[in-house]
């Protein structure tokens, strides 16, 4: 049989635009504009936050032009709401496919349902609900809960992570990264914790989504250690992605005479969490490797000899939960003590509180020590971490500069993995955010789309 000499080449051609169209395609402008915080001018705005479940939620700021009632919100935040109409009131039964069908509105068998309420005075009230007029600047979440107070952070968290995600999106080069894999990695969760997609974050609709930026670098940067692979795991698990063929998966940097997967104990503990968000086993050799190395003082160390740190102690105790080892375990409670012991009197938290560097908190560990205390069913504003009238929230919140972007430190501007590590912690997610087995991408072909 004969082909005439372009067929190949045409033929070729088609299926490069058709992966592009279907596995990497630019968002709709009306959904990239609702996830990515742009808000329209000379307009109302308000907040609206949703809990899926415990480690579940999502944030969206709206545009409107009042009056406007709690439903219609739902419904500009492209929301798919089933509702049920009792004559005295509207119930939402379900959101996105959380919760129960309009014929039997209440169908849960553990009581949950979704419940509305407002941030006022600093506080979370119970709210009006479906026919509840929505106010400029209102913050207004949805529950899916039992009877009862949210399990929510403060509303001003969930407005300053959106600021930061704004913030974030404008810093996003024109190859659909962040300067460095490891920082594009950091992007990748603080998306995610906001139930961002990667194949929809870029810079616009010309140039090449995260996804794509890690369909080209996901081999080098998987293949550098287990702990970078592991943080891949959380990233893609979180943003909705697929895992680029050939990228190596945490198991593959699996030590099977001592349980390890990294000569440096913070990696061993993120491809923990890797293979938790992957859905794969965590053996529990390295479940025990990781309790065998804490400190006398309670904490972790980066690596061994390096003194311990609240950074890694943090990510240890997320590492521990996501084994299945419980609460009350040795381990993770001399882990929060240690972390107690460390908290500065202004909230926050410093990488190692025996430096003889400087102590001074930084939002880069006080982050992860929320994401710790999060992961253990804590509250991070309440309790043993409410120090000098203050909490590590507070914290965030007071490094957060006008334009969305958080400080390391005060005074030298707005700082990129910052505000990247904290925008997990503002949002109330741990590690793993997502659980889930990725299909593989067709790295050997979406490539050329990105050159």
């Amino acid at each position: 049989m004969k082909f005439n000499r372009w067929f190949i080449p045409l033929t070729l051609s088609f299926c490069l635009v058709w992966l592009f169209l279907t596995l990497v395609k630019a968002p709709d402008v009306q959904e990239a504009s609702a996830a990515w915080n742009h808000l329209a001018a000379n307009s109302d705005n308000a907040t609206l936050v949703f809990r899926f479940g415990e480690n579940d939620p999502m944030a969206r700021e709206i545009s409107f032009t009042a009056p406007i009632n709690n439903l219609n919100a739902l419904q500009i935040a492209h929301m798919e709401v089933i509702t049920k109409d009792y004559g005295f009131a509207i119930a939402v039964c379900s959101i996105n496919g959380v919760g129960c069908p309009e014929s039997d509105c209440f169908c849960d068998p553990d009581g949950k349902y979704w419940a509305h309420f407002t941030w006022k005075n600093d506080q979370w009230d119970l709210g009006d609900g479906a026919a509840g007029l929505v106010k400029d600047n209102s913050v207004e979440a949805w529950s899916w809960q039992t009877y009862g107070d949210p399990a929510l952070q403060p509303g001003t968290a969930y407005v300053a992570a959106l600021k930061a995600l704004d913030w974030l999106a404008g810093q996003q080069g024109v190859d659909g990264g962040y300067g460095t894999e490891s920082s594009s990695a950091e992007s990748l969760l603080s998306i995610g914790a906001n139930n961002l997609p990667a194949a929809d974050w870029r810079l616009s609709s010309q140039d090449p989504s995260l996804l794509g930026y890690f369909i080209r670098h996901a081999i080098s940067f998987a293949g550098s250690g287990g702990g970078q692979s592991g943080k891949l795991a959380v990233g893609l698990s979180a943003t909705s992605a697929c895992w680029p063929r050939s990228a190596a998966q945490p198991m593959q940097f699996y030590f099977t005479q001592d349980g390890s997967f990294s000569n440096f104990n913070f990696n061993h503990a993120y491809a923990m969490l890797g293979l938790a968000a992957l859905d794969q086993s965590i053996p529990v050799t390295s479940t025990q490797h990781l309790k065998n190395l804490r400190q006398p003082n309670g904490g972790w160390e980066w690596s061994n000899g390096w003194g311990t740190d609240t950074n890694t102690t943090a990510l240890a105790i997320q590492a521990f939960i996501a084994a299945g080892e419980p609460v009350t375990a040795s381990e993770i409670l001399s882990g929060l003590n240690y972390l107690a012991s460390a908290q500065n009197t202004d909230g926050g938290f410093p990488y190692d509180p025996n430096s003889p560097w400087g102590t001074e908190s930084d939002p880069n560990s006080t982050a992860y020590v929320i994401q710790a205390i999060l992961s253990v069913g804590q509250d991070p504003i309440t309790g043993t971490w409410v120090i000098s009238q203050t909490n590590p929230i507070a914290y965030l919140l007071d490094m957060q500069l006008p334009d969305g972007s958080i400080e390391f430190s005060k005074g030298l501007g707005g700082n990129l993995y910052a505000t990247q590590q904290a925008i997990p912690a503002l949002m109330g997610v741990y590690n793993p955010a997502d659980i889930k087995e990725l299909d593989s991408c067709p790295t050997a072909i979406l490539p050329l789309l990105f050159r």
